[in-house]
């Protein structure tokens, strides 16, 4: 039975919700595949659940990043970030500097307000920002400001063993992250990135989503390692010959990986 036409926010509990708002490939087709409307929702609050604040999300959230930036042009705003950020990676990976900004708060009531007034600022078109004690007020309030911003891609980390994981939450996605370690094609275990679902407008995802904890270009260079130590005939013999980096900390590739190559 088709969604009602006056009723669009109504759906059966076994589809998955017809979009109502603007999405943005998350860049994995996996994941894509069990989001609503087939990516991440512009105009709403995506919660992010972390145990360990070193879980990698770079690999999950830059393509969809890249991809919104560079068509809707304006600023990511990075908020309290656990650790310091490393520009060249963001650069290699297609984010302008002039399209960065690094926001610290003095305490967790400064890093609310100051997700907010990013929220609601004209200028940015994405927020990342990791309020791991946030309260549910504070995590409404933001979510009411994303709905004012039409085309604001909102992503806030949460700590997976603090008081708003366990609360009820208003957010229209809600996902896990953890790395973990996953046997793949026989070459051992593999780190990799565990997503669970916890809530999403549609049926609930009982199996986690298995996606790459790494860029392409490192997790290349990892599976060809995994790949010779197993004796695999295609790299059988190759060894990983390391590049000395140029006095000055320069180097023509402009990409840490490029200081490394396979050689039979």
């Amino acid at each position: 039975m088709p969604a009602h036409p006056v009723l669009s926010n109504v759906w059966r509990a076994s589809e998955l919700a017809p979009a109502t708002s603007a999405t943005v490939a998350s860049g994995h087709a996996l994941l894509d595949a069990e989001l609503p409307a087939g990516g991440w929702p512009l105009a709403a609050l995506i919660e992010l659940l972390v145990a360990d604040a070193r879980a990698p999300w770079s690999s999950l959230l830059l393509p969809a990043l890249v991809s919104h930036a560079s068509r809707q042009g304006g600023v990511l705003a990075l908020l309290d970030p656990p650790f310091v950020p490393h520009v060249p990676a963001l650069v290699a990976a297609g984010l302008p500097v002039s399209r960065l900004l690094w926001l610290r708060g003095a305490s967790a009531a400064d890093a609310s307000w100051l997700a907010g007034q990013a929220a609601g600022c004209a200028d940015v078109a994405a927020v990342l920002a990791w309020l791991p004690r946030a309260r549910t007020a504070h995590l409404r309030r933001l979510h009411v400001m994303a709905r004012r911003r039409s085309r604001l891609l909102l992503f806030v980390f949460l700590d997976a063993t603090g008081p708003a994981a366990a609360a009820p939450s208003c957010a229209p996605l809600r996902l896990a992250l953890q790395c973990a370690r996953e046997s793949l094609h026989g070459n051992g275990a593999m780190p990799r990135l565990r997503v669970d679902i916890l809530r999403r407008r549609g049926p609930p995802l009982e199996q986690p989503l298995w996606l790459p904890a790494h860029n392409a270009a490192l997790q290349a260079l990892l599976d060809s390692k995994a790949d010779a130590s197993a004796g695999s005939p295609g790299c059988a013999g190759a060894n990983v010959l390391a590049f000395p980096q140029e006095r000055g900390g320069n180097h023509a590739g402009g990409h840490a990986l490029d200081r490394f190559a396979m050689a039979g």
